[in-house]
């Protein structure tokens, strides 16, 4: 029997508990909005860095909750609008379901946010934790990532092409894994 694309991205975790599982889960949906963005053409103007991309790209040993991008030039107009239909469409290509909303802010920001949200207690059930270990999960709660970028990027980034291999090859632009470090450094 062939595996589906989410059971050989699971293979990768070894999940013995309940929260095991929700991090897995996160982490493979932050995957696949990479890939949906992928599709959109959004590296085209932007990058992939923080936490999340040392992570993925990087093999950081340090679970991240949010994506974080920024654009290659300034562009104080610039809106999620277009990749939320993107990202929400590469999610329910592997069966889940889930809302892209921009967040509307009420002061003017260079960071525009934006979040997906998915019913956590049936996403779980897709992956395969057993219903007898979702006990403690209220049954409206939902699995939410904020997606950010900088729409006036630092001076000085250097950026590369990381291949992503799952769940499907794609070549995603991040800013290089030496100046990842050190913005964290300059952040912690």
């Amino acid at each position: 029997m062939i595996a589906t694309p989410i059971q050989q991205m699971l293979e990768r975790y070894h999940c013995q508990t309940l929260h095991d599982s929700e991090q897995a889960l996160r982490e493979i949906f932050q995957e696949i909005v990479l890939v949906g963005l992928w599709r959109a053409k959004f590296f085209e103007h932007a990058a992939f860095y923080g936490g999340t991309a040392l992570r993925i790209l990087y093999g950081l040993d340090r679970f991240s909750e949010d994506l974080d991008f920024t654009l290659l030039s300034s562009n104080p107009t610039w809106s999620w609008q277009q990749y939320g239909p993107a990202v929400s469409n590469e999610l329910a290509s592997y069966g889940f379901e889930a809302t892209f909303v921009e967040k509307e802010k009420s002061t003017q920001t260079p960071i525009k946010s934006a979040f997906l949200k998915s019913p956590t207690v049936q996403e779980l059930l897709k992956i395969g934790v057993h219903s007898s270990l979702l006990h403690g999960i209220h049954p409206n709660a939902t699995i939410r990532i904020k997606v950010e970028i900088d729409t006036e990027p630092p001076p000085g980034y250097v950026y590369e092409q990381k291949m992503l291999a799952q769940p499907i090859p794609v070549s995603i632009k991040c800013v290089s894994e030496e100046c990842l470090f050190a913005a964290k450094m300059r952040v912690e």
